[in-house]
């Protein structure tokens, strides 16, 4: 029998999120040039880390709802889901899943904040 320690799944978890932040910085650079030419690689890995952080403590999983979440982090700025009242009020909707408040909170900058910031 082959027996997993829990060390070893913890290793794996946190290799697992250092893959998922490098790969939302790296789609962050390539997919906002503008945004993230005044970011350095520490100052903009630093944005996709809380985002990612505090994306979970929204519930968020998703490697692609993470992403989404740190790009409205690049666009909003840091800790915009405690600072804008738009997007707190979405994300605090308890009869939605996380997904479908990441879709809410998308949907919304897109309709009603397009260009603005």
């Amino acid at each position: 029998m082959l027996t997993i320690r829990q060390s070893q799944i913890d290793a794996i978890i946190a290799d697992r999120a250092s893959n998922m932040a490098d790969t939302i910085t790296s789609y962050l650079r390539s997919e906002h040039p503008a945004r993230t030419e005044a970011l350095d690689d520490e100052s903009l890995r630093a944005l996709v880390e809380g985002a990612l952080e505090r994306g979970r403590g929204h519930g968020l999983q998703a490697e692609w709802d993470l992403c989404r979440f740190a790009e409205l982090e690049l666009r909003h700025g840091p800790e915009f889901d405690t600072r804008h009242s738009w997007a707190a009020d979405l994300l605090a909707m308890p009869d939605q899943s996380a997904g479908a408040r990441i879709d809410s909170l998308e949907s919304y900058d897109n309709n009603y904040l397009s260009g603005a910031e």
